[in-house]
C-alpha cells in the first residue's frame, strides 16, 4: 500500500476486520442451518465425501445458501460449482473492498486530495449507492424475488450473493470516507464541476418520479432493476473524468495504481462468478436479469487496464504539467493549484519564461509577453 508504514498496516487491519465480520455472517447462518434440512437441498446423501476441513467450510456454506432459497427448484446443480461461485464472490468482496484503502491511505499520507478527481468521487458515491438498493432489495426481499422467478422463471437463481450486499455496503461507507478528506485536506482549487452537479441531480430526480411510479404500480422489480441501470450509467461516466484528467496532467500523480490493480482483479473475479452460474444453470438468464453487474465488471475491467496504461507505459514517473486555467475552468476547474512536489524549481521556471509543455497552453503568451499585450488585440488573436 503505496510504502506508507503504520497507515499500511491500518488498512490491512481494516480489510481484515470487514472479512472477519462476513466470515462471522457466514458461520452464523450455517450453526443455525440444520445438516438434514441442508442435504435435502443439495441433494446429497454420501456424507463420507467430505474433501478436509477447509472443503467442509466451503461446502457448509453453500448449503446455507442453498437453505435460504424460497422455492425448492432454486438450488445449484453442481456443489462443485457452487462453492466455487462463492468463493468468487468473496474473492471479489476482499479485493474490490480494499481497492478503496489504497487512495484514502495516499491522501491521508499527503494530508492533500490534490490529483483526485471530485467528480470522480461523486459519481462513484451515486453509483455505489445506487447499487446498494439494488443489491439488498433482490436479496433481502421475498416480493422482488417472486417477481424475479415470475419473469424469468421459478428455476432461476437469483443473481445477487451475499458478497454482492457487502461489498456495496463497503463501497458506501468507504467513498463517503474519501469524500470526508476532500472536505478536510488539502484541495487547492479544485471543486465539483456543474456539468457533475447537473448529471447527479438529474440521476436522483429521475430515481425519485420512476419510484412514485413503481409504487404505484407495485413494480418493485422494475424499480430495483432502474437502479441497476443507474449504477451501469455512473460507472461509464465516473471513470471519465480521472482518465480525462490524467491525460490533461500528462501524470498519474495523485492516483492510486494499487486501487486500479485490486479493482481490475475483483472485476474479473465479478465476471468469472457469472459464467459459473451459467454452466451450473445451463442457461444465460442471470447475464440478462442482472445487466448491472455485467456491465458494472466490462466496464470495470476495461476502464482499470487504460488507468494501468497510463500509468506504466504513456506517463511512467512523470511529474504533471501544469493545466492552463481558462481550460481548467472550461472543463475541469480543479486543476489551478500546482502539485506539491512541483516545488520551487517548477515555478522558477515559470517567472523564467519557459513555455509549458502541453499544446494549449504554448499558444499562449508568456507572461512577460502578456503584460505587453492588450485584452482586446489577445482577443483577436485567439
Amino acid at each position: 500500500l503505496e510504502n506508507s508504514g503504520p497507515a499500511a498496516a491500518a488498512a490491512a487491519a481494516a480489510a481484515a476486520a470487514a472479512a472477519a465480520a462476513a466470515a462471522a455472517a457466514i458461520v452464523a447462518a450455517l450453526i443455525a442451518t440444520p445438516a438434514a434440512q441442508a442435504s435435502s437441498f443439495l441433494g446429497s446423501s454420501d456424507p463420507s465425501s467430505s474433501l478436509g476441513p477447509a472443503a467442509d467450510m466451503a461446502t457448509a456454506a453453500a448449503a446455507a445458501a442453498a437453505v435460504a432459497c424460497d422455492s425448492n427448484t432454486c438450488a445449484w446443480h453442481s456443489l462443485a460449482l457452487h462453492v466455487l461461485y462463492e468463493s468468487l464472490g468473496w474473492l471479489a468482496f476482499l479485493v474490490w473492498s480494499a481497492s478503496f484503502y489504497p487512495q484514502a491511505v495516499l491522501n491521508w499520507k499527503r494530508k492533500s486530495v490534490i490529483g483526485l478527481n471530485f467528480d470522480f468521487l461523486v459519481f462513484n458515491l451515486t453509483k455505489h449507492s445506487a447499487y446498494l438498493i439494488f443489491n439488498a432489495s433482490m436479496f433481502f426481499s421475498s416480493v422482488v424475488q417472486q417477481q424475479y422467478h415470475a419473469k424469468y422463471g421459478a428455476d432461476e437463481l437469483i443473481p445477487v450473493s451475499a458478497s454482492d450486499v457487502a461489498f456495496s455496503v463497503h463501497a458506501v461507507i468507504l467513498t463517503a470516507f474519501t469524500v470526508w478528506q476532500c472536505m478536510v485536506y488539502n484541495r487547492g482549487a479544485q471543486r465539483v464541476s456543474w456539468t457533475c452537479k447537473v448529471i447527479s441531480l438529474t440521476v436522483w430526480l429521475f430515481a425519485l418520479v420512476t419510484s412514485l411510479n413503481s409504487a404505484f404500480q407495485s413494480d418493485w422489480l422494475g424499480l430495483v432493476t432502474m437502479f441497476n441501470y443507474i449504477q451501469v450509467v455512473m460507472t461509464t461516466i465516473k471513470y471519465i473524468p480521472q482518465a480525462w484528467f490524467n491525460f490533461q496532467r500528462r501524470s498519474t500523480v495523485g492516483w492510486s495504481i494499487s486501487n486500479v490493480l485490486m479493482d481490475l482483479t475483483g472485476g474479473l473475479a465479478s465476471l468469472l462468478m457469472m459464467f459459473v452460474q451459467s454452466i451450473d444453470q445451463s442457461s444465460f438468464v442471470n447475464f440478462t436479469g442482472n445487466v448491472g453487474k455485467l456491465a458494472l465488471s466490462g466496464e470495470t475491467i476495461a476502464f482499470d487496464i487504460m488507468f494501468a496504461v497510463q500509468h506504466y507505459i504513456l506517463f511512467p514517473h512523470k511529474p504533471p504539467l501544469p493545466i492552463s486555467a481558462t481550460s481548467a475552468v472550461s472543463s475541469h476547474p480543479s486543476t489551478t493549484a500546482p502539485l506539491e512536489h512541483e516545488g520551487k524549481g517548477g515555478r522558477e521556471k515559470e517567472e523564467e519564461g519557459e513555455q509549458p509543455a502541453d499544446e494549449f497552453t504554448r499558444l499562449l503568451p508568456s507572461r512577460r509577453e502578456s503584460s505587453s499585450i492588450s485584452l482586446k488585440s489577445y482577443d483577436k488573436d485567439q
